[in-house]
């Protein structure tokens, strides 16, 4: 059994007594007596009870530590109990807003994996070749819209010409008269974006056939807007562009023509030849 309720030593302070009213440790406190004058019950503060024995610890500490019946040794006083309560770790969990945020971050992985891949754009991913490749469009377009651009290397680099397909864009329309530049999709195709095309067309040729650049090249469009699509195999001319200068992946350089000329499909291709 516990302790009886009565006045002990006060737990938190040796100067000090406190009550204990046989259950825990109550707020009533008094000064501790000097070992010659014990306190007497007058000058203690009330007790909640007056039927228990009212000695302090120090008078009937000689009798309790035989009868085992320490204050605190079978229940633990409530202030006692609050301190153990308060110095108890929690239980390691993950905060609700961490799981959220992980579960989001998860969420976002999965639609980003779900995302197509964004189409790139027509003049991208050129593809190379052999002979057996022709230039193609994508799909049929309607009345004057440009085909999508594919190229595809028509034949190997010769020792004077080389035909590539560009696949610049084209309309449909059937040509009896000659073709101006907007029909023949060379508005904006000059002596610098030939070389540019011919230079990634030539990027998987051996080194002596590679082009790496050309410079100060000069325009014949003479025949632009009397053009016509031929009716049979073959290219017909449309432009050329003679540049003095042209160095080749081995370090050599040369002097290059490009030709641009229009099948009966008004597909274009590039002719290449060194000077």
């Amino acid at each position: 059994m516990g302790a009886p309720a009565g006045w002990y030593d006060d737990p938190q302070d040796q100067q000090l007594i406190r009550y204990f009213d046989g259950e825990s440790w109550t707020t009533q406190t008094a000064p501790r007596p000097g070992a010659s004058q014990p306190s007497s019950p007058a000058a203690q503060p009330s007790s909640p009870a007056a039927t228990h024995d009212a000695r302090p610890a120090w008078v009937q500490g000689a009798q309790q530590p035989a009868q085992g019946q320490q204050p605190g040794a079978q229940k633990t006083p409530s202030w006692q109990a609050g301190a153990q309560q308060q110095g108890q770790q929690p239980a390691q969990s993950q905060p609700s807003w961490q799981a959220q945020q992980a579960q989001q971050a998860q969420q976002a992985q999965q639609a980003q994996a779900r995302q197509p891949q964004q189409p790139q754009s027509p003049t991208a991913g050129f593809q190379f070749g052999g002979a057996q490749q022709v230039p193609t469009a994508d799909a049929a377009p309607s009345q004057g819209t440009p085909k999508s651009v594919k190229i595809g290397i028509l034949a190997a680099f010769l020792a004077c010409l080389a035909i590539f397909a560009l696949g610049y864009a084209m309309t449909d329309r059937e040509s009896g008269d000659g073709l101006s530049a907007s029909e023949l999709g060379i508005s904006g195709l000059g002596c610098p974006e030939l070389v540019d095309e011919y230079v990634g067309l030539s990027a998987s040729d051996p080194d002596d056939q590679r082009l790496v650049s050309a410079s100060g090249g000069s325009e014949d469009r003479s025949a632009v807007g009397d053009v016509k699509a031929p009716t049979g195999n073959g290219q017909n001319f449309v432009f050329s562009c003679e540049y003095p200068t042209a160095e080749w992946a081995d370090g050599s350089q040369s002097g290059l023509s490009l030709e641009v000329r229009v099948d009966k499909n008004l597909d274009l291709y590039i002719g290449a030849a060194k000077r």
